[in-house]
């Protein structure tokens, strides 16, 4: 089974949370998302590195509905960045981050396995 990693972006006016697709593949509609955390990196040499992470919370979302380029699709496609809706426990305390004072090189993800 693939893993699945998306950045949280923001939350959006009508509820839905603005993500990027980290993972090495596309992350289909009923992926539950089990844990957030955060990462930093640094630019070493043209390269980013991760400098530190750490976990913030187990969560238990799952994507209901994926928008890319204002069309409803099946996916968050590889790379690429949606509005989404997630369904369940956690996503309360991850927005409580994204209003935390933080550096842009911090960054929040969520994680399927």
């Amino acid at each position: 089974m693939p893993s699945y990693e998306i950045i949280i972006g923001r939350m959006l006016k009508d509820g839905r949370v603005a993500v990027t697709n980290n993972s090495a593949t596309d992350v289909p509609l009923g992926t539950t998302f089990i844990t957030a955390f955060w990462t930093s990196a640094e630019m070493v040499d043209g390269e980013f590195h991760n400098r530190e992470s750490g976990t913030i919370a187990d969560i238990d979302l799952t994507l209901k509905s994926v928008d890319v380029f204002r069309r409803q699709v099946e996916c968050i496609p590889k790379g690429y960045s949606a509005a989404v809706e997630l369904a369940g426990s956690g996503l309360s305390t991850v927005l409580l981050w994204l209003d935390l004072p933080r550096q842009k090189t911090i960054q929040i993800i969520l994680r399927a396995t």
